[in-house]
């Protein structure tokens, strides 16, 4: 019994070019009307040709998903990046991933960058990227796979996280508790700066200075006043202060340097200022306070001379213009 296998097309004129091989082993040659042989001669034939002639009989061979085109750039507030890409149209995908790196290159080296986003739904186009700092720039890259294993790239985008614009912050603390009252501010400049205008009171159940304005202080991670204003020597502007300079800090203090008897508030003030290190200052008219390059202050009262009348009328009164 023989077998052929056909790696070519018959040639011109009608002549069979065919190569005979020989039966295998063990193989007996049956009746050829036999459905066996039939079935079993059609098999090997098969399997000949495939076989011999390396052909894959189904002819698929996968490939990488179709890219997307990825846009990103800083959204209107400038505190997040907004990322949008193209669909992936193929019937096999199977995932988005974006990446994001301080280095370019993230399709040449992925290890160097974070996955920030991942999805399996192929209509899920957008991501917002909230973990971003001002002033650095970012590159992201989109990663698409198939059902296959096989990934592709899109473009990489570079964006930039602008610097906020200056502020000036101003914070009117509440300096009232049962009876006890006053006034108490803090500034902060657009370089960072802190000052603290007068107080409010304190009492031995309770202190501006301690509940009040060191907790904000805390909270604001402030641990450095680069200046204290004590308009004058009422124990409800500046009894919280004493406090304030036990805990914090100071590089100046600023008074209206009344001279006469002011109470044992004012003296223990005084005392804590000498305790804290602070530069004691005496605040008067013409006068101007550096409190940084986008700031101007100057001291519009007390004037040279201080009766000895009511200690309001002898208080620090400050203009602050914000040069933007």
């Amino acid at each position: 019994m023989t077998f052929s296998r056909e790696c070519a097309p018959a040639a011109p004129g009608g002549a069979d070019v065919r190569r005979r091989l020989p039966a295998p082993d063990g193989l007996r040659p049956l009746p050829s009307g036999h459905g066996a042989v039939k079935a079993a001669g059609i098999g090997l034939l098969l399997l000949f040709l495939v076989l011999g002639c390396g052909r894959d009989p189904i002819g698929i061979q996968p490939v990488p998903p179709t890219a997307s085109v990825l846009y990103a750039g800083v959204n209107q507030s400038g505190d997040r990046v907004e990322a949008s890409w193209t669909r992936c149209p193929d019937d096999d995908f199977e995932s988005y991933s974006l990446w994001r790196s301080e280095t370019p290159g993230i399709s040449g080296n992925p290890s160097q960058a974070v996955a920030v986003f991942s999805s399996m739904n192929p209509l899920r186009l957008t991501f917002s990227d909230a973990d971003v700092l001002p002033g650095r720039t970012l590159h992201y890259a989109l990663e698409t796979r198939n059902a296959f294993g096989l990934k592709s790239w899109s473009n990489e985008v570079s964006v930039t996280i602008p610097e906020p614009d200056p502020k000036l912050s101003i914070f009117f603390i509440d300096p009232t508790w049962g009876s006890l009252s006053g006034d108490a501010m803090l500034i902060r400049t657009p370089d960072g700066r802190n000052y603290l205008v007068d107080g409010g009171s304190s009492s031995p159940a309770w202190s501006c200075g301690t509940d009040v304005i060191i907790p904000l202080l805390d909270s604001l991670g402030i641990t450095f006043l680069n200046g204290i204003v004590a308009t004058h020597p009422h124990s409800d502007h500046i009894g919280g202060l004493i406090d304030v300079l036990g805990h914090v800090p100071v590089g100046k203090v600023w008074d209206c340097g009344w001279p006469g008897a002011a109470g044992a508030t004012y003296e223990q003030f005084l005392e804590a200022v000498s305790a804290s290190g602070a530069e004691y200052v005496v605040a008067r008219r013409g006068m101007e306070l550096d409190w940084g390059p986008s700031l101007t202050v100057k001291v519009l009262h007390p004037t040279s001379f201080l009766g000895s009348g009511s200690m309001n009328n002898a208080s620090i009164v400050l203009r602050v213009t914000f040069d933007q």
